[in-house]
């Protein structure tokens, strides 16, 4: 079986071009591979990270035929933005949005 629940198979760092441009020497993106399909939980968590109004009924379409099937994710990271600032929690509830400052 191709696919196993919580578990980060391999993860790579690359340069992008404006990394590369910039004559820095250091990646600014991590990929990870993840041997999961997409799932209700995970699509719910896209929505709400994102905060998709009704980007979870869109997302719904996109991964629900994929549910309970064999399949992987690769998930980019940007690792070093030029954007500079502070996030912390707004209370206790973790569901609380965070405060982002700069």
């Amino acid at each position: 079986m191709l696919t196993a629940p919580s578990a980060l198979i391999g993860q790579g760092f690359f340069s992008s071009s404006d990394a590369q441009d910039s004559g820095r020497d250091w990646p600014n993106i991590q990929m990870f591979f993840l041997p999961m399909a997409p799932s209700k939980g995970v699509r719910e968590s896209f929505a709400r990270g994102l905060r998709l109004v009704s980007g979870n009924e869109i997302l719904k379409e996109l991964m629900d035929p994929h549910h309970g099937k064999d399949g992987f994710s690769l998930l980019p990271l940007l690792v070093r933005p030029k954007g500079r600032g502070e996030v912390t929690l707004k209370d206790k509830n973790p569901f609380s949005d965070p405060l982002i400052g700069e």
